[in-house]
């Protein structure tokens, strides 16, 4: 029974083996986006009124602060602390990035994008909206 089980995770494992690193697949790329790091939007207007400003909880112990621009941000310790430059609570909702991202059928150069979820950990992201937005390049 053991040999058999053995016998078949080798099968399964040898089937579904990654791609060999010699393999070339062709690809052009044809354009690119840029996206500011200080890139805001206004949350929908049926969100909590508290979640106009966000990274409240971003800051020193995660302690909230409600005063927008009054917490520097960092780039933490393992790089030095070195001042960002941005400032946080935020008004708006910053727009970090895409956790998730879909073309929409028929209509090229749109897509459905899913933001990221926050400012890093759930203890300084209880304010950060889950966003689906819909993004065009032009």
């Amino acid at each position: 029974m053991v040999k058999l089980r053995v016998l078949f995770l080798s099968s399964v494992l040898c089937l579904s083996a990654p791609a060999f690193a010699d393999q070339r697949f062709e690809a052009t790329l044809t354009g690119h986006a840029i996206l500011p790091a200080f890139t805001m939007v206004v949350p929908p207007a049926d969100a909590p009124r508290d979640a106009l400003v966000s990274g409240k909880f971003a800051g020193p112990g995660n302690i909230r602060v409600d005063a927008p621009g009054s917490v520097m941000g960092d780039t933490g310790a393992m790089h030095g602390n070195r001042q960002t430059g941005i400032a946080f609570p935020f008004i708006g909702q910053p727009v970090q990035g895409f956790s998730g991202i879909k073309p929409v059928a028929n209509e090229p150069g749109h897509y459905w994008v899913l933001t990221d979820n926050g400012f890093g950990n759930r203890r300084n992201s209880p304010d950060a909206l889950l966003m689906l937005e819909l993004a065009r390049f032009i």
